[in-house]
């Protein structure tokens, strides 16, 4: 179900100095990932995935697809993004965007805003959106809005990211026990991460764990689940 498609960003933007790409551009990328995590989360098995985006003078949109494999979530994800994002010339960098994710095995839908500041391979990234349950038994309200921040740092090589989600309201309280989610669920994980260009391709892994974990009553302080992912893509600009 979903990937978070913006790149490391960070940590304030000065004013003075912007920096505006003028020329246009399309990119396109395809890929193979081991397992499909999301935001800390294992959301299907072994999958293809392919990327499309325009930009220019700062704006972009695109889609992401992932063929999510075999399980639970077995078929196509598509989601779409917009956004702007801009430079200073002392580089700080700044991007607004909005993501939305459907799938072709659930009717469930997803919008989300988000902002992200970087400085110097340091970032912050905070998001608010809704996620539209639509397949829940007849009469419960299942929409909820939730909240997505990171704190990351990204080099040459190395990355690590700390990320926080939380269900933050729910469109109906009192169908939480039937819809099985609760106001306050939420969890916390951390990801070290590698990459680098390998024979023309851009391979990378990823080691991450869950932890402070609420959902419903219970809370796992220290429970948890352990990821390790590959991945492996190839990237083309016109």
């Amino acid at each position: 179900m979903k990937k978070q498609m913006t790149t490391t960003l960070a940590a304030a933007v000065l004013a003075s100095g912007m920096a505006m790409p003028a020329s246009a551009g399309v990119d396109a990328t395809v890929g193979l990932t081991s397992e499909y995590i999301f935001r800390g989360t294992s959301l299907g098995d072994a999958g293809a995935y392919f990327d499309l985006s325009y930009s220019v003078a700062g704006f972009y949109l695109g889609t992401w697809m992932i063929n999510d494999g075999v399980g639970a979530n077995d078929g196509l994800e598509t989601d779409f993004y917009m956004g702007y994002g801009l430079e200073t010339e002392g580089g700080f960098t700044f991007d607004v965007m909005l993501n939305g994710y459907e799938y072709t095995y659930t009717s469930d839908k997803e919008y989300e805003l988000g902002v992200a500041l970087g400085y110097a391979g340091f970032g912050f990234a905070t998001y608010y959106g809704r996620d539209f349950q639509e397949g829940v038994p007849s009469g419960v309200d299942e929409d909820y809005d939730f909240s997505f921040t990171t704190l990351s740092w990204s080099g040459d090589v190395f990355g690590v990211l700390l990320g926080h989600y939380q269900v933050v309201d729910l469109a109906d309280e009192a169908d939480s026990e039937a819809a099985g989610v609760y106001k306050g669920d939420k969890y916390s994980y951390l990801e070290l991460s590698a990459g680098g260009e390998v024979v023309g391709l851009d391979m990378g892994v990823a080691i991450g764990r869950k932890f402070n974990i609420t959902s419903g009553d219970v809370d796992g302080l220290s429970a948890g689940s352990e990821y390790i992912v590959l991945d492996v893509s190839k990237s083309f600009s016109f």
